[in-house]
């Protein structure tokens, strides 16, 4: 036998000694260990139990609704946390309001644009991707920092009733006609008793802020009015105008044209995690707000006509053509601070109640270039 086999039998013998010596120790210890127990079974997450998120309506899509939206991107989350549930449920501003009155409060906080101050919610630093468009990030900072951030966005449209156009010689505008002027003049002319019976109907209706900052004086009465045919001109949302058009399809008989409203929206909808907010659900509320801003999750607002504040690649492509006007409309229009729009609110209220009485609007612009945040 030559002398490398002698040396590789020695070495073989060794290693096989060690083996016998050590592996019992080894093999002894794995026996308690249940391999495929330890595969089935979750990791053990810092927290198990239900978040809470309250998702408060301020404005609806063109169709359908957020909170199947919210509920879905809230899956994901759950599917990767074995005990984790976040329960998304959707109310009105005043059911919200009468919650808080009985103590009742939220883990997370979905709201519009001005509906709270900062002091109900924590800090919640960087947890947005770095493609969100510039002009909405600042909106949810107080006192330098971020305590919510704003995931969607819609605006204003007016929507003109063509029938009493007609009946009181109003021209229609175009696109580069339907200027502020127009509206103004317009809601004089159309503003009239009509009939016998002296039926009432107003030259404006809907929003009162927005038709204050277009120039609108006198009276401007509800949405409804516009509905019921007691209104020439309407200031209302993509859900008001999807709404129109749904009547119409089923045979309403009021024949409308609308135009985007381009200056000014405060229809914004922020996220936010509440201050009392166990320390221990952190972590998962914020991976579900980060759920908010992927791509999948921006493009599906689109289908149901709201507006991504992340930028695109490609354009988006819009299947109303209504949504698709004003999302162009809005590219470039300054977006108002939440927390210092709910502070401002009865300086807002007051400036428009004076704006459509004397027709003066310097005061309400200057308060809303002051809630308003950088360009993109």
């Amino acid at each position: 036998m030559s002398k490398i086999r002698v040396i590789i039998s020695i070495l073989m013998c060794v290693a096989m000694a060690l083996f016998l010596c050590f592996s019992p120790q080894y093999i002894i210890t794995g026996t308690d260990r249940d391999r495929v127990g330890e595969w089935l079974t979750p990791s053990k997450e810092g927290f198990t139990g239900t978040i809470s998120v309250w998702h408060i309506v301020g404005f609806k899509p063109y169709i359908g609704g957020v909170s199947n939206w919210l509920s879905a991107r809230a899956k994901t989350v759950e599917k990767r946390h074995f005990g984790v549930f976040i329960e998304v449920e959707a109310m009105t501003l005043a059911e919200c309001e009468e919650r808080m009155k009985n103590g009742e409060c939220a883990d997370m906080y979905s709201f519009p644009s001005g509906w709270c101050g900062s002091s109900i919610l924590r800090p919640i630093g960087a947890v947005v991707a770095d493609d969100i468009d510039g002009r909405f990030l600042s909106t949810g900072v107080s006192s330098g920092e971020q305590y919510a951030v704003p995931y969607m966005y819609s605006g204003y449209m007016l929507a003109l009733n063509t029938a009493v156009a007609n009946e009181r010689s109003v021209e229609l505008p175009n696109g580069e006609t339907f200027t502020n002027e127009w509206v103004c003049d317009a809601a004089k002319k159309m503003s009239f008793e009509r009939g016998k019976k002296r039926e009432r109907v107003y030259g404006a209706a809907g929003n009162r802020t927005v038709a204050a900052l277009l120039g609108i004086v006198g009276d401007v009465g509800k949405h409804e009015h516009f509905r019921a045919n007691e209104a020439a001109m309407t200031v209302t949302d993509i859900r008001g105008i999807g709404d129109l058009e749904r009547a119409a399809a089923n045979g309403n008989d009021i024949s409308i044209r609308y135009y985007p409203i381009g200056e000014y929206t405060d229809l914004v909808q922020y996220i936010g995690v509440a201050a009392g907010t166990d320390e221990a659900k952190l972590p998962y509320a914020l991976e579900f707000i980060e759920q908010l801003f992927t791509e999948k999750a921006q493009e599906k607002l689109v289908q149901i006509g709201l507006f991504p504040v992340v930028l695109p690649e490609e354009k988006y492509v819009f299947e109303q053509t209504c949504a698709g006007l004003l999302y162009e409309a809005l590219l470039d229009t300054r977006i108002p601070n939440t927390f210092l729009l709910n502070s401002a609110r009865t300086d807002i209220e007051n400036a428009v109640e004076n704006a459509l009485v004397t027709g003066e609007t310097d005061r309400l612009k200057k308060i809303v270039e002051s809630l308003r945040q950088q360009k993109k």
